[in-house]
């Protein structure tokens, strides 16, 4: 994976090298979820997003370097949330015909 690319799918999480990843139970494209996450790194704040809403989250974790957030607090859609995420850092999330969402 290149350093520009962050990697998004609904299912399960796993780890393998130089890539991190998060997941919990799958919550659906439509769905919201209440998120009350506090500020903190890219990283930090995208992972817990991703547990809360079930999502597997693969990153390369030097795109995340020195990058923090205010947080985020509110209802939000997998997309909505990952774009609120994403986006304040000038990062856009596309989405795949895997289900895939590549964050660049």
């Amino acid at each position: 994976m290149s350093l520009g690319a962050f990697m998004v799918a609904l299912g399960g999480g796993s780890t393998t090298g130089g890539v991190k990843s998060a997941s919990t139970a799958p919550t659906t494209m439509q769905n919201t979820v209440h998120v009350d996450i506090p500020a903190g790194s890219l990283a930090s704040v995208s992972r817990q997003f991703a547990a809360t809403t079930g999502t597997k989250l693969e990153y390369n974790s030097r795109i995340a370097q020195d990058l923090s957030l205010p947080g985020l607090h509110g209802d939000f859609s997998v997309q909505s949330g990952f774009s609120q995420i994403f986006g304040r850092h000038g990062l856009a999330v596309l989405q795949g015909r895997s289900g895939y969402f590549t964050i660049v």
